[in-house]
């Protein structure tokens, strides 16, 4: 399989990349939007029109709190720790619409910050061991639909193809402290007849190893909730063997409910030899805002991962709900003890 330029691989990632060659597990962090919340950003939700971003606008409003955030996943002891930059694009296109009252061009520099804020809240915690992924997608409800929250049933589309490229370029140059060590395409969705992804090309062709996440279960796209969207029959599988003829480092499923990843791992080594992994939501989504009050405990949490390993997962974590306390319940069992 192709391999990004040896000069890029970080030693950050080396030590994932070996972990994983040896049949370890790797521990992602939690739900970052959802742990915005629990330290009261955004301060008044019922009137957050802009929270439509889930929380990213507090890269440019609230750093503090970001960095609060990714300091308390990396005291859990995650092993890698995602940007908070899942909804950079809306950023992009609502600035650009005159929705948000930033300048249309801030968002670039939005993206480089968020790898910043990363590893100061892991220097906060003490640690210097971490992977700093960069999140992001390239498929996304279209721009008129972002801030209709609940109810909306349309399919994803592809993002504009400029703003995918003046990102790539953007991550491929930035200098070394707020470059990532991964990037990571979140809640993919959709996935073309002819299994061709010159947008996950452009993502390949920085030489940052790229990880690939889908909502998706054995056969079809799931919603938040884990209820059918699409039916597709083997298309995520055929899609699995592409991207590790392509370079994927890493294919994984996330932000759906656990009960629908089971025996997903397994499905998928059908048809690729890549690492595979998954991280859910846990809780319930209430329109761009999180209820954590259907949580599993950690121990229950831990145990429902376990099946996932059993069958294969080496990249666990969770989304949106799942908290430090998780992730440390996961780290406890897979990789370094934590006291939490």
């Amino acid at each position: 399989m192709p391999q990004p330029p040896q000069s890029v691989i970080s030693p950050a990632y080396a030590r994932l990349a070996g972990r994983l060659r040896s049949g370890g597990v790797v521990v992602l962090d939690g739900g970052i939007g959802s742990e915005l919340q629990e330290v009261g950003y955004p301060p008044d939700p019922a009137t957050r029109a802009g929270n439509y971003t889930w929380g990213s606008l507090a890269l440019h409003e609230a750093p503090q709190a970001m960095i609060e955030v990714h300091r308390r996943y990396a005291e859990a002891g995650a092993d890698v720790l995602e940007t908070h930059t899942f909804g950079l694009n809306r950023i992009a296109a609502a600035s650009a619409r005159g929705r948000l009252d930033l300048p249309p061009d801030a968002w670039p520099e939005l993206a480089l910050r968020s790898v910043s804020l990363v590893r100061e809240g892991a220097a906060q915690a003490g640690r210097d061991d971490v992977a700093v992924a960069f999140a992001c997608r390239t498929q996304d409800w279209s721009a008129e639909q972002f801030e209709q929250a609940a109810g909306y049933r349309g399919v994803y589309e592809a993002l504009d193809r400029g703003y995918l490229e003046t990102l790539a370029n953007l991550l491929a140059n930035a200098e070394e402290a707020r470059k990532p060590d991964l990037i990571l395409m979140e809640i993919q969705s959709w996935i073309p007849e002819d299994l061709e992804f010159p947008d996950y090309q452009l993502f390949l062709d920085t030489g940052i190893p790229l990880w690939v996440s889908y909502r998706r279960t054995i056969g079809g796209t799931t919603g938040v909730a884990g209820e059918p969207i699409i039916q597709d029959g083997d298309r995520f599988g055929l899609a699995a063997r592409r991207f590790e003829e392509m370079g994927v480092a890493a294919l994984l499923v996330n932000c759906l409910p656990p009960e629908q990843i089971r025996g997903v791992m397994t499905w998928l080594r059908g048809y690729t030899s890549l690492p595979l992994g998954a991280y859910p939501n846990v809780g319930r989504y209430l329109e761009y805002e999180w209820d954590f009050s259907t949580n599993p405990t950690p121990a229950q949490f831990s145990a429902e991962v376990a099946r996932w390993v059993d069958e294969g997962a080496q990249i666990v974590g969770g989304c949106c709900g799942v908290r430090p306390e998780h992730i440390a319940a996961l780290v406890s069992t897979y990789a370094r003890p934590v006291t939490w």
